[in-house]
């Protein structure tokens, strides 16, 4: 079986799994990127309480775009998928243990440099070049497949950072930090047009962005640059309202983001070393994890998953598909042309 297939048929099975399984069967978690500490926590996804650091790893400095993918290791179950942004690399973690598979894409693979979301999509995997101004697309087996699937040229892509494909308009949206837009591209890679204007509702170094799998107009987008989230809806070039502003509420360098099956928004609140809990208008509901909880440091990326708090041995593991597409997520720039990158790169030295 080519290693492609594989890989479409890991992800769809992502969906039987959580279909049959349902929640008796396995806890929702909350997984959080903690730039501060280089680790991946786990915290009970409805109570927000820590559990266990889930995965760490020498390799693994300033961790940014989480993914559930395809099963490396062979065993049966989706592996978890990190980029490592102080090695321009990402690595594979087992995704029920947290234990390290290998590294998925190498450091510098094709000029890689400060990558920060990775997106699994058609059997291939998208990941943001925020230096050279791109995305790239590599094989199952991360190998280079195009290093250039979406580049700056006609588009003016500058500092992507937020990745995401909405099955609804078979369209990537990607967040431009530098430009402060948001950039709508075909499947193919090529250039579709604006979704947004310049700094529209307010839009200041956009960094995680995320919507209902199921498809939805509405996109969140973390606005790094003012301290605020917002919602647009609308589809087609230039076609984007503001529908929700979301300030206050100690929102300090909102960085990742990611809904939970009711809709519900959380925030990685870097600056807070908190998470945040939004209703789906906007609403501010909790805490949902408390500052440094677990040792949280400087959370970026969220991803809520079906892995168990605790695995026995022999027991299998079951995992449920995402809230939203692959982790939708992440992150960047925000205090100018250094931005969350470089706060998060110092952050990172402080554990070293």
């Amino acid at each position: 079986m080519s290693r492609t297939n594989k890989l479409a048929r890991t992800l769809i099975a992502l969906g039987v799994i959580g279909l049959l399984s349902g929640q008796s069967q396995a806890a929702v978690s909350l997984l959080v990127g903690s730039v501060g500490t280089n680790s991946i926590d786990q915290y009970d996804g409805t109570t927000g309480a820590f559990i266990r650091t889930f995965a760490t790893d020498p390799g693994l400095d300033a961790p940014f775009g989480m993914a559930m993918g395809p099963d490396l290791n062979n065993d049966g179950t989706p592996d978890l998928y990190v980029v490592s942004l102080g090695k321009s690399s990402v690595i594979a973690f087992e995704g029920s243990t947290g234990a390290k598979i290998a590294t998925f894409v190498p450091s510098g693979s094709a000029g890689l440099q400060f990558p920060n979301t990775g997106v699994f999509n058609g059997g291939f995997y998208y990941l943001t070049d925020f230096t050279n101004n791109r995305v790239m697309e590599f094989n199952g087996d991360g190998t280079v497949h195009s290093a250039n699937f979406i580049n700056g040229g006609p588009s003016q892509l500058q500092g992507p950072t937020g990745l995401v494909f909405d099955p609804a308009t078979n369209h990537y949206l990607v967040s431009s930090s530098t430009n402060s837009v948001l950039k709508e591209y075909n499947r193919d890679g090529s250039f579709f047009g604006s979704y947004t204007d310049f700094g529209q509702g307010g839009l200041s170094a956009p960094a995680g962005l995320v919507l209902p799998s199921s498809g939805t107009t509405r996109v969140w987008a973390s606005s790094f640059g003012n301290n605020t989230v917002i919602g647009y809806k609308g589809v087609g070039f230039f076609s984007a309202m503001v529908d929700h502003t979301i300030s206050g509420n100690g929102l300090s360098g909102p960085a990742g983001l990611a809904l939970d099956a009711s809709g519900n928004l959380y925030v990685g609140n870097s600056g807070g070393n908190d998470v945040l809990e939004f209703d789906a208008t906007g609403n501010f509901i909790k805490t949902f994890v408390a500052p440094g909880a677990g040792g949280l440091k400087t959370p970026i990326d969220l991803l809520f998953t079906s892995v168990p708090a605790i695995m026995s041995p022999g027991t299998p593991p079951v995992l449920q598909p995402e809230s939203a597409p692959e982790p939708s997520s992440v992150l960047l720039l925000g205090l100018g042309a250094a931005g969350l990158i470089g706060y998060c790169v110092r952050q990172r030295r402080t554990v070293v």
